[in-house]
């Protein structure tokens, strides 16, 4: 359980800035791809801990984020993984949203996970599933996209927490709002 969020999210916040000056850049190595790689992976890492701490406002828990997906056409497995123009169908994208937790979990549990660079060979996105969904969809998100979401949580501040024991006799947080709200896409 985290008690203090405010080293997470400063974390979260360096995290996010690092993908960000690697985006602006061509040519990435190897050594930068790992990076970006792990701070891709420790950051929806962080996001999940703090959603599960509660340690987040009421408001992104409604958060989607925008998504391309893409149908599966052939078996993925340890072997062709990486070949996803194989193994999905790249030439028909159908745009989407992914909640933000799903998002995370998605990535913090990928089997496929595939950086793509523009013309100019900078990062734009990656491309993504998780071990449970690889034989149906392929997810595509751009880089600019995931960085300005872990900085809406790096800089989300909760203001307030409304508890209630469940019939185990744990706490459960209540959400404080007694209409639902619409959900934000960024």
């Amino acid at each position: 359980m985290i008690f203090d969020s405010l080293p997470w999210k400063k974390e979260l916040h360096k995290l996010s800035e690092r993908l960000h000056k690697v985006s602006l850049h061509s040519k990435m190595s190897e050594t930068k791809a790992v990076s970006c790689e792990k701070a891709i992976f420790i950051s929806a890492y962080i996001i999940r801990k703090l959603f599960e701490a509660s340690k987040l406002s009421y408001e992104l828990k409604s958060i989607s984020c925008q998504i391309t997906k893409y149908s599966n056409v052939k078996y993925v497995d340890l072997l062709n993984w990486h070949n996803i123009n194989q193994t999905f169908d790249l030439n028909h994208p159908i745009p989407s949203t992914l909640n933000i937790k799903r998002l995370c979990n998605y990535l913090i549990h990928s089997f496929v996970f595939v950086f793509s660079y523009d013309e100019n060979d900078s990062l734009c996105g990656f491309y993504f599933t998780s071990d449970r969904e690889k034989n149906k969809e392929l997810y595509f998100m751009q880089i600019k996209d995931f960085i300005k979401m872990a900085q809406i949580v790096a800089n989300d501040e909760k203001m307030q927490a409304r508890y209630k024991r469940d019939t185990n006799g744990d706490f459960k947080e209540v959400d404080h709002n007694i209409f639902e709200e619409p959900a934000i896409i960024l």
